[in-house]
């Protein structure tokens, strides 16, 4: 869907609790190993608080503020990392896309309580190695019933509706925790 969606969902006061996501297929290769199949989640932190209610819970050493300011950064979850021997500082390969980027590692997300650990980075990088410039996989929508009627009435063209209930674990508490 078109970035411009979001925004216009955002002008909207009843849709003012959004955020936009990313989410693409990478390969992330490894320096000393075999590659591995996973997904990046681009998300934006900022508005993932307003969703998800996440004051308080990104702690930890990496600051979520560098995924915000500095281009080319991603948090691997903090099992893979460790089984894969990745560590903050480390510069990675992921390709997507057809293309090759290179990613540095500024921490670890939480991953204990995800069903699918995902990369985590921010949606400008995400959406530039996914080839995705200008759009979003999803804008995830914290609504009451009023609203929820409104939208459902008439959504952004191509778009489905989906309640927070059938999302994956991951995109509820996606970024609840930093290692």
């Amino acid at each position: 869907m078109s970035q411009c969606d979001y925004r216009d969902l955002k002008r909207d006061r009843r849709y003012v609790a959004s955020a936009p996501v990313i989410e693409a297929p990478v390969t992330l290769d490894l320096p000393d190993g075999p590659s591995l199949e996973t997904t990046l989640a681009g998300i934006d932190f900022i508005e993932e608080a307003a969703v998800r209610g996440l004051s308080g819970a990104l702690i930890g050493s990496a600051d979520p503020i560098r995924l915000l300011t500095e281009p080319a950064t991603i948090l691997p979850p903090s099992t893979t990392a460790t089984r894969l021997g990745i560590a903050s500082g480390d510069e990675l390969t992921l390709r997507a896309a057809a293309s090759e980027f290179r990613v540095v590692v500024i921490g670890t997300t939480d991953d204990r309580r995800d069903s699918t650990p995902r990369l985590v980075s921010d949606i400008a990088t995400a959406q530039e190695i996914a080839g995705m410039q200008g759009l979003l996989s999803r804008i995830d929508l914290r609504l009451d019933d009023a609203a929820a009627e409104v939208l459902a009435a008439n959504p952004p063209n191509g778009t489905v509706l989906v309640p927070a209930a059938a999302e994956d674990q991951i995109l509820r508490e996606l970024t609840r925790a930093f290692n």
